[in-house]
C-alpha cells in the first residue's frame, strides 16, 4: 500500500521515502535526480488511482492490471483475511464484510474482462479469497463469471499451502 507521512503500523512520522527509479532505490528524488528525472517521476501515475470499488463495499477491482497475473488481467480484491501477516501488503483488506454479490457486480466485471475485444485473466486477490468467510463469494463469482464466460482463466492469490487447500478447500 502507500502512505504519505504516518506509518501506518506503529503511527511514527519518522519515514524516509524511498522510490525505484529506471532500477536505481533512491532516497530523496529532488536531491539525487536532476531536473529531468525529478519531472519524469512527479509526472508517473499512481497505479492505485486505477482502483474501481463497487458500491457499499471494500471489494474492488482493477482493470488492466498487468502485475498480478499472466498478461492482462482483471483483479479483484475480496475484503477479509485472519492470517494478519507481518509486512501485509493489502492491511486494509484484513477485515470482513457480508458482501452480497449483485447483476451489476457481475456485469461490470464482465465487462472489464471482456473490454476493448481482448479477453482478459481475472485474478482474484484479497484479502484472503479463500478464508471460510469468503469462499462462497470467490466461489459464486467464478461460476457466473465463467458460465458467461467459458475461457475465463482464473488466478487466485492466496496465503495457504497447496497441502491446505488440497485437503480443506475441495468443494472450489
Amino acid at each position: 500500500g502507500e502512505f504519505d507521512d504516518v506509518c501506518p503500523i506503529c503511527g511514527g512520522h519518522h519515514i524516509q521515502h524511498l522510490r525505484r527509479v529506471t532500477g536505481y532505490l533512491t532516497g530523496d528524488y529532488k536531491t539525487a535526480f536532476n531536473w529531468g528525472k525529478q519531472k519524469e517521476t512527479e509526472d508517473r501515475f499512481r497505479h492505485s488511482t486505477l482502483v474501481k470499488h463497487f458500491e457499499n463495499t471494500k471489494m474492488c477491482y482493477m482493470p488492466n492490471d498487468f502485475i498480478n497475473g499472466e498478461g492482462v488481467s482483471v483483479s479483484l480484491w475480496i475484503p477479509g483475511c485472519k492470517f494478519h501477516c507481518e509486512g501485509c501488503h493489502n492491511p486494509e483488506m484484513q477485515s470482513f464484510e457480508d458482501i452480497c454479490v449483485t447483476d451489476a457486480m457481475i456485469d461490470e466485471l464482465e465487462k472489464a474482462l471482456t473490454a476493448n475485444g481482448i479477453l482478459h485473466n481475472l485474478s482474484i486477490l484479497g484479502g484472503e479469497p479463500l478464508n471460510d468467510e469468503n469462499r462462497h463469494i470467490v466461489s459464486e463469482i467464478i461460476k457466473i463469471l465463467q458460465n458467461r464466460i467459458p475461457e475465463l482463466i482464473v488466478y487466485i492469490w492466496t496465503g495457504y499451502t497447496y497441502w491446505t487447500m488440497k485437503i480443506e478447500l475441495l468443494e472450489i
